[in-house]
């Protein structure tokens, strides 16, 4: 087995960086596809959001000050992204309401435990989380945003009458 050398390891790690932000965008892709226009909408700025953080960490008077707020931006994160969540349930979207604020307390966790108990309650929050996004695709109460009724009530023409 070869050892890589710094120079490859700083390769990996500059690529690994830029894996959120990938992960992130195909999900965003994924709900895009399957109608699901806010979420893509969130999660599609939320990578944005990472890809602007990465290129502001690479500049060093800014990553000295983004790293003594680390915890601050980390709280607001995490509360913006459980908000979210509160609002889908508040319109009805009950598993996606519920993914987004597990998901939100995941980050809630990392912030406030600490040592093992953060990665032990991160981790089983983050895997009921995507329990609820399997559950909603296994139970098909998928709205379609393209197939949904406006509220206007459409006639239906028989010949010569109209029938409301």
């Amino acid at each position: 087995m070869a050892i890589l050398g710094k120079d490859k390891i700083r390769y990996i790690l500059r690529i690994l960086q830029y894996t959120p932000v990938a992960i992130t965008f195909f999900f965003a892709v994924s709900f895009w596809r399957d109608g699901h226009t806010e979420g893509a909408y969130i999660l599609g700025l939320t990578s944005l959001g990472l890809l602007l953080l990465n290129g502001l960490l690479h500049i060093s008077h800014i990553r000295d000050k983004i790293v003594a707020y680390k915890k601050h931006i980390g709280l607001i994160a995490s509360i913006i992204i459980i908000s979210i969540g509160v609002y889908a349930l508040a319109i009805g979207n009950i598993y996606d309401g519920i993914f987004y604020v597990l998901l939100g307390m995941t980050f809630l966790f990392m912030e406030i435990l600490r040592g093992k108990w953060a990665i032990v309650c991160s981790s089983v929050v983050l895997l009921l989380a995507i329990g609820f996004l399997i559950l909603k695709e296994i139970n098909g109460n998928n709205p379609h945003v393209f197939g949904k009724e406006t509220g206007v009530r459409q006639s239906t023409v028989d010949g010569d009458r109209v029938h409301p």
